[in-house]
């Protein structure tokens, strides 16, 4: 069971829930309320279509991975190749299915990341920007599929084009295709200008959700402190640059999806709920201890 855990990188499932819960309670706080079975539901379909991802990414890169990370499942011989390849595409269709309970929305945005799921793993991340960018989308999708679940309930779902708060998908959106360029210099070319290139443009999102939020004031110490966290880590590529350590970063970011969704939703006034999105980076650190290496 471990080694199927690996392969979908379960310590970075934090990480995925939070996004969907961090669309749903900022739409929440204002259109209404939103029942615990339907926050469940959204994290199950958002672990899965995760998971589904992270699979296939493997089933697409086994070549690439011999060379670049050699201890994962299907590089090690740990899961077939073609058991990894169903498992995907089963937990693709789970994830669909499941969205059928939250509402129409929910099965549409399911569907639009299920789509560009395969489209990023076997085509997009071949090359550099729209790997990154369909990455990032993917990300932003995720934030969106939670609010498509009050959507249903509040207005039809198309209205949300016309949204201020779509700012968060955004954000998020544009996080994460920065963190995957940022993946791109594992291999050590441009790094030593990209590096810390990125990682200061990657401090600019914590800034960038105060300007968006109605309430700045209260996402404003864990805006700054994600900032200076990724400023301070530029300081350090900076000062003893290693590109073997590029993967670690990347890691990091990762970790701080939640802290990033957190912030955003403590900006529009939900300080129960940013604070509870902003928790899941401790199972995610935890996990990722227990998995270290996959």
């Amino acid at each position: 069971m471990r080694r199927y855990l690996r392969l979908a990188r379960v310590q970075n499932l934090p990480t995925a829930v939070a996004d969907p819960a961090a669309g749903a309670l900022l739409l929440a706080s204002r259109e209404g309320s939103l029942s615990a079975g339907r926050l469940v539901a959204l994290a199950g379909v958002s672990a899965l279509l995760y998971s589904a991802g992270m699979v296939l990414n493997d089933v697409a890169d086994v070549e690439r991975d011999r060379a670049l990370h050699p201890a994962r499942p299907l590089v090690v011989g740990e899961v077939p190749l073609a058991r990894a390849a169903i498992l995907g595409a089963a937990m693709l269709f789970l994830a669909l299915i499941f969205s059928m309970w939250i509402g129409f929305g929910a099965v549409f945005v399911a569907t639009l990341i299920g789509l560009f799921v395969v489209l990023y793993d076997f085509v997009l991340k071949k090359s550099r920007l729209p790997g990154c960018v369909g990455m990032g989308l993917l990300r932003g999708l995720n934030v969106l599929l939670g609010m498509s679940a009050i959507f249903d309930e509040a207005e039809p779902i198309r209205e949300l084009v016309h949204d201020p708060l779509l700012c968060a998908p955004l954000l998020m959106g544009a996080y994460v295709t920065l963190l995957t360029l940022l993946s791109t210099f594992e291999e050590g070319k441009g790094a030593r200008v990209g590096v810390p290139a990125v990682l200061v443009a990657v401090s600019g999102i914590p800034i960038a959700a105060l300007l968006l939020v109605p309430q700045p004031a209260a996402a404003a110490i864990p805006a700054a402190a994600i900032a200076l966290f990724f400023l301070w880590k530029a300081s350090v590529a900076v000062r003893a640059f290693d590109a073997s350590r590029t993967g670690l970063l990347v890691r990091d970011g990762v970790r701080a999806i939640p802290a990033i969704d957190g912030t955003l939703v403590l900006g529009h006034g939900s300080w129960i709920g940013g604070l509870a999105v902003m928790a899941l980076v401790l199972p995610a650190i935890l996990l990722g201890r227990w998995f270290k290496g996959a």
